[in-house]
């Protein structure tokens, strides 16, 4: 006949093995709260990071808000300009490296805007990007006024031979040039026009180049520093059609534009 074994022995068992398992499940608990507190580190790390950009941003944004109307002339029909800050950028990261790397740049710009200033960006019919303000200037001892000219051949019209004349078939690349004008008295616009060697270089490809697109660009405000005001860009915008006229360029195509768009990155375009 088989002993049974004491009611008390075995309750003692039952709560040995449920203490063990109530051990084990609170061992696992304090480690995952060992193993999520790294992770909440980082991020409350990211977000404190991620407010003090928005904040810099916002300054920025008001910043460009101040930057005045971009005048542009071209016969490029959905051409756009924008205001962007030239930022001091050594490279592009993502993820978290990125939104660091943005936070440098933004405060960077915040404490540097008079040094490194605006820019503009040209953005073409085709969706082309081009830095502006960043051309050879001619005449820039004269004046603090400028404007900007840039044209491409969209078509691939124009050969550069790469050959050393010794090809039937000349290689076709994208021409494109970008330069700026000093502009001293503007009553003397004519003659500063038509003595400028960059312009005057372009004027067969407007002639005979079909999709030879050009732009003509300024602005009344930089950085608080007047440039130029809408009537002066429309008196350099006759100027220029007068030589265009003299040279049998048909400016049908052509017209004013006036600009006031501006962008913390260089997307999405912001308008103000």
């Amino acid at each position: 006949m088989r002993k049974e074994k004491p009611f008390y022995r075995s309750a003692s068992g039952i709560v040995i093995i449920l203490l063990a398992v109530l051990g084990t499940i609170f061992l696992r608990y304090q480690f995952g709260l060992l193993r999520a507190e790294p992770a909440k580190q980082i991020s409350q790390m990211v977000g404190a990071i991620q407010k003090k950009k928005d904040q810099a941003r916002m300054v920025i944004d008001s910043l460009l808000k101040e930057q005045g109307t971009i005048y542009l002339y071209t016969n490029d029909p959905d051409a756009q300009a924008i205001w962007i800050p030239e930022y001091d950028r050594v490279g592009v990261e993502y993820g978290i490296s990125g939104t660091v790397l943005d936070l440098v740049d933004f405060e960077n710009f915040i404490k540097k805007r008079d040094s490194l200033g605006f820019q503009i960006l040209l953005k073409t019919g085709n969706r082309e990007v081009y830095r502006v303000k960043q051309s050879l200037v001619y005449n820039q001892l004269q004046t603090e006024k400028r404007l900007w000219f840039f044209c491409r051949d969209t078509e691939n019209g124009i050969s550069n031979d790469t050959s050393g004349g010794g090809s039937k078939s000349p290689v076709k690349e994208q021409f494109v040039s970008s330069w700026g004008l000093g502009l001293g008295k503007m009553n003397n616009l004519k003659n500063e026009l038509s003595n400028n060697a960059n312009l005057i270089g372009t004027i067969p490809f407007l002639r005979e180049v079909k999709g030879f697109h050009f732009y003509m660009i300024s602005y009344d405000l930089d950085n608080q520093k007047q440039n130029l005001s809408l009537s002066e860009f429309n008196q350099s915008v006759r100027g220029l059609n007068a030589l265009f006229k003299s040279e049998r360029i048909d400016t049908t195509l052509f017209q004013v534009k006036e600009i006031n768009q501006f962008s913390v990155a260089d997307h999405p375009i912001v308008t103000k």
